[in-house]
């Protein structure tokens, strides 16, 4: 690894001091005196003596009065103002070694009962008439004070339009004697302040003042729309400034500030008119560790940052994009005589393979958030799953916590916590690229941290993984499921399969199969490397299932199912991207159905299957998936093809007492069954087919419909905006709605080779096939296991089967039908239809209309079925002859 420089680390030494003496005022106010305070307080104020929340001060100017060193200050919810006189001099003065605390609610006993987000304490500077013009020029006003801490209080619309000190610090002025000055400020937020000349929020004239946890927002100075600094050090820790104004240094302006550290800090939607979007230093060594400058703006020079005069400036770990001088990219401007040293950064136009530098999209979840305005409390910087920022830092054992930021005492460990309040240190699955010691931190203020657990399967990984990274993975898919089968993981359980070809067991034993018995998400597709579910691509890194274990292509000694799915009450499972295929369930334990899976949910359970293909199984009933049980079985955005029962349903059935299969923008075509083909429902069980194509299956004992969707007397059947071959004849649905029975002209669903459920099928649409835009967008199944990444379980799935291609693709060239614009089947057109409408006479689809397709009818002249079925009624006639015959080219 490159060497990286640490100059101004040695400077460290002073903040981290700070810092252990704000922690010995912590340990000291553990026994002080608490002073309460309750603007709601209705006691003449000779009755006020501070002493409970009973007697609490109405005042926060009188209980800072009465403070004394160790003390600490309890202030409840509401408005506090610095002046009742309307006097804009008139401030809030803290006290030495005072804690003041807001946050509270009356009656809380212990400081843990605070919660300043839900229990507003808001110190205003408005103070007369509604407006600025009469505001208090500092809301608080620091002169010298010696080991106090201010937390959990809102600062707004203080106003510095005085003259000199008057004229900075609209919030808050901080002045010496410089050997004096130890102040803490954490949880805070400054809103809406403003400063004549600097410091819209905070003028630091002295040093050694830290921020922790603070957030500085719509603020707005000539200098330092949210801080000025003309003297250091500060400490700058995990604080978010959005959406400040200046003419230099939108939210951040330091000069003479030598040592002063910014760590984990987000700047984001500030401007300057002039230099600095973000921040603007003046002769000031700094350090700027682990902070996100994103979408700030200039007019003049240093879209995120400028730096000026001589000094050096340490940048590590950070993320600088997306910034911009009159909308051009500018990310940092550097002056005469400046040292930059950047290492492991992510800076848009910056070096790239340099001492870990790079420079690509940091893929930010949702930076402009709901509103779509950068600099408003909705923007999102988190890093998404596939961010190239994630495990692509330095972790060095001297980025310390000399903030304090997680306030646990221990100001000599490493940063423990990002700007979120997650881990700082979390190793992904995606594959490290970073440097120092592992597990490698992620470039940026925010750490990437999935929720619940992921296990990584990859047949090509090491020997003895633990399946916690790609680079760890499991060489074996039952390793993964008996982890997540036999222990109680953190949820949501997902296990990751690379591409392969994965077998239930190496021996003959055919009743092993792939056990799913918990709450489980199987996702396949994956090449191995990858960092999010929207990386995954199925038809290029086909991840497979088979039960081929004995001879290779002798369907005798397969296993019985590859998958046997036992999802328990009220659970949930999933399998999502896999190639499912030759099982053959001719035996072993009842129910004796489900080749590719058997499923038994119980009521209340559910079983989904998605972007799947389930290709020649076999079974008794159900020959590519058996759905057993009282709860639901869910087959969505999946294809199941040259699947054979000997009962019923040769791609899917339901058999269940009280349950329901549920086909939903799948393609189930080419099945072979004995009660249908297609779909069987049977016993008590639902069938309900919904945007799906089920065509050429063929059955021995039914016919028409029946042969594709086959509802037996005592189980309830339904069909919705479907295309079902021979529609209408010898139906037994309960009810058939919206539905077509064309012929779905699909692209070459037998492939080359001719056989249903074979590598090569192809069931892309042709141009306006009768499914185009024929479904119904009500009908798609709910994304609930957020495939998309986009944090709602509660939209509709996004992705057609391929998983790269829109779910709802607006066909244009075709009139949608009742329900929309989503396409019938698992494959959505993802372009309009174009050349010549179809002719159904064209049986050869050769474009002509001639002797080829004369041969196909008069071939199937007199039967039932498709070749040479011309009106799509199942029954080749006269009719399809006169309608060929008049359409001849």
């Amino acid at each position: 690894m490159p060497t990286t420089h640490r100059s101004v680390f040695v400077r460290r030494s002073l903040a981290a001091a700070l810092a252990s003496v704000a922690a010995g005022c912590l340990a000291t106010a553990a026994s002080a005196d608490i002073v309460f305070v309750n603007a709601a307080q209705n006691l003449p104020s000779f009755a006020q003596s501070g002493v409970t929340w009973a007697l609490a001060y109405k005042s926060l100017q009188t209980a800072l009065l009465n403070a004394q060193p160790g003390d600490e200050v309890w202030v409840a919810q509401g408005v506090y103002l610095p002046s009742t006189t309307a006097t804009q001099t008139e401030s809030f003065t803290p006290p030495d070694g005072v804690r003041i605390l807001g946050g509270f609610t009356v009656g809380d006993l212990v400081e843990s009962d605070r919660d300043p987000d839900a229990n507003v304490t808001l110190l205003s500077g408005e103070i007369g008439a509604a407006g600025t013009a009469d505001n208090s020029q500092h809301i608080m006003r620091a002169t010298g004070v010696s080991g106090t801490e201010i937390d959990g209080f809102v600062f707004a619309n203080g106003n510095a339009d005085g003259s000199v000190l008057n004229a900075t610090g609209g919030a808050l002025l901080v002045e010496g004697p410089p050997a004096q000055t130890d102040l803490v400020v954490r949880g805070c937020t400054f809103l809406s302040n403003a400063a004549v000349i600097a410091g819209g929020a905070v003028s630091l004239q002295v040093g050694n003042v830290t921020f922790v946890g603070c957030t500085f927002r719509n603020n707005a100075s000539n200098n330092g729309g949210a801080i000025e600094v003309t003297a250091g050090p500060i400490v700058l820790a995990n604080c978010r400034f959005l959406g400040n104004d200046a003419g230099l240094g939108g939210a951040v302006r330091m000069s003479n500030a030598d040592g002063s550290l910014l760590l984990g800090c987000l700047f984001a939607g500030n401007h300057a008119t002039n230099a600095g979007g973000a921040a603007q230093f003046g002769n000031s060594d700094v350090q700027i560790e682990q902070c996100t400058i994103a979408q700030n703006s200039a007019g003049a020079s240093g879209g995120g940052l400028r730096f000026d005069t001589t000094m050096v400036a340490e940048l590590h770990n950070s993320i600088v994009f997306g910034n911009t001088v009159n909308g051009s990219p500018s990310q940092i401007t550097q002056g005469v005589g400046i040292s930059l040293q950047q290492s492991f950064c992510n800076v848009q136009g910056g070096p790239n393979g340099v001492s870990g530098n790079f420079s690509t999209d940091p893929l930010f979840v949702n930076p402009a958030g709901a509103d779509g305005v950068v600099g408003t409390e909705d923007d999102d910087f988190r890093l998404s799953n596939s961010s190239p920022c994630i495990d692509r830092g330095e972790g060095l054992a001297d980025v310390i916590d000399v903030a304090d930021v997680d306030q646990d005492g221990n100001t000599r460990e490493l940063l423990p916590i990002d700007l979120g309040g997650g881990p700082r240190r979390t190793d992904d699955v995606v594959a490290d690229e970073g440097g120092g010691t592992t597990p490698f931190i992620d470039v940026g203020a925010y750490e990437r941290t999935r929720p619940g657990t992921i296990l990584c399967v990859d047949l090509n990984a090491a020997a003895g993984g633990d399946g916690t990274t790609w680079a760890k993975a499991f060489t074996s898919l039952q390793s993964a499921l008996a982890l997540a089968n036999g222990q109680s993981l953190p949820a949501p359980v997902q296990i990751w399969v690379a591409n392969g070809t994965y077998k239930p067991t190496s021996d003959a034993n055919r009743s092993v199969s792939f056990r799913v018995e918990k709450s489980i998400a199987l996702y396949g597709g994956f090449g191995g490397g990858e960092g999010s579910l929207l990386e995954r691509f199925p038809q290029v890194n086909p991840t497979i299932l088979s039960g081929d274990i004995g001879v290779v292509g002798d369907a005798n000694d397969n296993s019985f199912h590859v998958i046997d799915a036992f999802v328990p009450a009220a659970g949930a499972a999933l399998v999502d991207g896999f190639f499912v295929q030759h099982g053959n369930a001719n035996g072993g334990s009842a129910p004796v159905g489900g080749g590719g899976a058997r499923v038994n949910a119980p009521a209340g359970a559910s079983m989904r299957f998605s972007h799947c293909r389930f290709f020649a199984n076999r079974a008794v009933t159900g020959g590519g998936i058996s759905a057993g049980g009282n709860g639901t079985t869910t087959v969505c955005n999946s294809h199941l093809a040259g699947n054979v029962s000997t009962a019923g349903g040769g791609g899917a059935a339901s058999i269940g007492t009280l349950g329901s299969l549920e086909l939903v923008n799948s393609t189930v075509i080419g099945n072979t069954g004995g009660n249908g083909g297609g779909a069987v429902a049977q016993g008590s069980a639902t069938l309900r087919v919904r945007n799906s194509i089920v065509y050429f299956n063929d059955s021995s004992a039914t016919f028409g419909e029946s042969a594709q969707v086959s509802v037996l007397p005592t189980a309830t059947g339904t069909i919705e905006h479907s295309c079902v071959q021979c529609l209408g004849l010898s139906s037994s649905a309960d009810s058939v709605t919206n539905c077509v029975g064309s012929d779905p002209l699909f692209i070459n669903p037998a492939g080359d080779d001719d056989v249903f459920g074979t590598s090569d099928d192809l069931i892309l649409l042709r141009s306006f096939s009768p499914c185009v835009d024929a479904g119904s967008t009500a009908l798609i199944a709910a994304d609930v296991s957020d495939g998309d990444e986009d944090g709602s379980a509660a939209d509709p799935m996004a992705f057609d089967i391929s998983v790269q291609g829109d779910r709802v693709f607006d066909d244009t060239s075709v009139a949608n039908g009742p329900g929309g614009a989503v396409d019938i089947g698992a494959a959505e057109r993802q372009n309009n239809s174009f050349g010549a409408l179809p002719n159904p006479a064209d049986l050869d689809g050769d474009g002509l209309v001639g002797p080829l397709d004369l041969a196909i009818l008069l071939g199937g002249f007199g039967a039932t079925g498709v070749a040479g079925d011309v009106n799509f009624d199942c029954s080749i006639d006269a009719t399809d002859l006169a309608l060929l015959l008049g359409s001849w080219s």
